[in-house]
């Protein structure tokens, strides 16, 4: 399992900033974007996007998520990667986290 850490005034935030385009569907981190580049559909806030729907959403995931976490990080299984740092970062990050993973599942098809 991948778990993407992010603190949750940060995840707050990046929820509050999303919006979508009403034709294409298209998610965008940013509330100023007013014409999907894609379609040229009109871009809105996200309507449950509240700050209420919000931590509901905050307080479930760790009422029913931090469960599952521990039972994987118990196995061995869990790679956690810091989510508050650029794109990039959090790419080569998992990539690393998954690279153990990676190698015994090529030994395993060799050995087939």
């Amino acid at each position: 399992a991948i778990w993407v850490r992010v603190g949750q005034d940060e995840a707050k935030r990046r929820f509050m900033n999303r919006s979508q385009c009403l034709t294409c569907k298209t998610v965008f981190m940013n509330r100023n974007i007013k014409t999907c580049p894609h379609c040229g559909g009109e871009v809105k806030p996200r309507t449950y996007d509240t700050p209420e729907a919000i931590d509901n959403r905050i307080n479930h995931f760790w009422a029913s998520t931090v469960n599952l976490l521990e039972w994987y990080r118990g196995l061995g299984r869990l790679v956690e990667v810091n989510g508050e740092q650029q794109d990039a970062h959090v790419f080569e990050d998992i990539k690393r986290g998954l690279a153990p993973y990676m190698v015994v599942q090529a030994e395993a098809m060799d050995e087939a």
